[in-house]
């Protein structure tokens, strides 16, 4: 694979669109990218590069830590994405991309099918998501997430059709999730992650002597029994 660098990078031929051609290849050695670039299969990158606007990757793209992606970047099929990406409004990514810990999507993106995402990754709003998509520990969704079927969370063995967040609230006052699948609620809340029926039991025990805390959470959870049936 060629390796390619920043003197070369002058000698790139545009597409009808205005987009700049880079040609698979290795960009290790460069770190930022202008808008509207067009990169071919395969290509690699290193930590901490950044794209502008518009960009399209092709399939299997390989991308270091802390990358930094801009609006409306189009992704390929499988490529892969290290730790701490960023992604701005608008984002389209192909199917098998798998992403690590502490991404962070803006509004609109779109995933394709059995799209794997690390731990604490966070969702802004209107967000859409394939089939099988698997996401880890502590991930984070804006409102109107839309999940297709058959999606999995943490280790719920059942496809998730519905989450409702509810922010701000119990002792942590942070995000408590609820998940629905065809036959249970299940609940992430901190450290906690289990059945609707186990989170009310862990509540009742853990805050038996603040009644405030205890209310907040029964009240979540009576109002997650009602939206989510």
């Amino acid at each position: 694979m060629r390796v390619y660098t920043i003197k070369d990078m002058g000698n790139f031929e545009k597409d009808e669109y205005g987009r700049t051609i880079y040609p698979s290849g290795d960009y290790t050695q460069i770190d930022s990218f202008g808008e509207k670039c067009r990169f071919g299969d395969g290509c690699r990158f290193g930590d901490g590069c950044r794209f502008g606007d518009g960009c399209s990757f092709g399939e299997w793209c390989n991308f270091g830590e802390r990358c930094s992606f801009g609006k409306g970047c189009r992704f390929g099929e499988k490529c892969r994405f290290g730790d701490g990406c960023r992604f701005g409004d608008g984002c389209s990514f192909g199917e098998w991309c798998s992403f690590g810990e502490r991404c962070s999507f803006g509004k609109g993106c779109s995933f394709g099918e059995r799209c794997s995402f690390g731990e604490r990754c966070s969702f802004g709003e209107w967000c859409r998501f394939g089939e099988w998509c698997s996401f880890g520990k502590g991930c984070r969704f804006g409102d109107g997430c839309n999940l297709e079927n058959n999606l999995k969370f943490e280790n719920i063995e059942d496809a998730v059709g519905r989450v409702l967040k509810i922010d701000r609230i119990g002792s942590r006052r942070g995000c408590t999730y609820f998940f629905k699948t065809l036959s249970e609620i299940y609940v992430r809340c901190g450290c906690f992650f289990g059945t609707i029926s186990e989170f009310e039991n862990q509540v009742n025990e853990t805050h038996k002597d603040n009644p405030q805390y205890l209310l907040e959470y029964t009240e979540a959870i009576k109002f997650a029994k009602t939206v989510l049936g």
